[in-house]
């Protein structure tokens, strides 16, 4: 069950959607590229990497293959692996429960959206491509497009400014404690998705508003036989970046 009232999405000005883990159930496959990846240079990463590398913007990603669990590799040269690992198990992965219903109502009713993402342009791209929100989330912001990725506060801020919603008149949706972070650190209220992963405990520490799933967290708004079809973006005003 959700913790507390969890805010609406249609009082927000803008719901600002976190992909990886939230919109798409991506981060198994993240992990198995950089574990496939670190094995090429001798190394096995324990299993409980994936909790350290999870949510992270792939530059600190990659610090953490290096400094922290010892792959002997140049950053450039263990980023192109890594892209290359993890490119076609992208365009597989399923949607989150419920993500594709919640997209549609926010389309359905034109409500400004946008996916805030540590993942490189490239990726977003070949992640959303498959799914039926692709055409209904125009608006996107990578790690591409920011000084700095979550935790920090760029992305949410860029985000926001892009649609013209102050900050605090948003709503981001995470499943990650560096993406609550980051959210919280622009000002955004945050609901914090924890796919019965994250202990909800420490959810808590980051943002008030925690749920295990669309489904849980927003049931009238995901039940698919209630959600009419929706457009192609809300945007044509506002455009993604080149």
């Amino acid at each position: 069950m959700p913790s507390g009232a969890l805010p609406d999405p249609f009082a927000a000005d803008a719901v600002l959607l976190d992909m990886d883990g939230t919109l798409v159930d991506t981060e198994g496959a993240w992990f198995d590229a950089e574990r496939a990846v670190a094995a090429r240079y001798g190394v096995a990463l324990p299993r409980d990497a994936e909790a350290v590398l999870h949510g992270l913007d792939v530059g600190a990603i990659l610090d953490a293959l290096i400094d922290r669990y010892g792959v002997p590799a140049a950053p450039e040269r263990l980023r192109a692996d890594v892209n290359a690992a993890v490119a076609d198990a992208l365009r597989r992965t399923p949607a989150r429960p419920g993500a594709a219903a919640f997209v549609a109502h926010l389309a359905a009713r034109d409500h400004p959206r946008a996916v805030v993402s540590n993942a490189p342009r490239a990726a977003m791209q070949a992640t959303l491509a498959p799914h039926p929100f692709d055409a209904a989330l125009a608006v996107r912001i990578s790690v591409d497009d920011v000084a700095q990725g979550k935790p920090a506060a760029d992305p949410y801020l860029a985000a926001a400014a892009r649609l013209g919603v102050a900050p605090e008149r948003a709503l981001a949706v995470e499943d990650s404690l560096p993406g609550a972070t980051a959210a919280r650190a622009a000002g955004v209220p945050c609901v914090l998705l924890t796919h019965g992963v994250l202990e909800a405990s420490v959810a808590r520490e980051v943002t008030p508003y925690v749920a295990t799933s669309f489904p849980d967290a927003w049931p009238h708004l995901v039940r698919d036989s209630e959600v009419t079809t929706p457009r192609a973006a809300h945007a044509d005003a506002v455009k993604e970046a080149p």
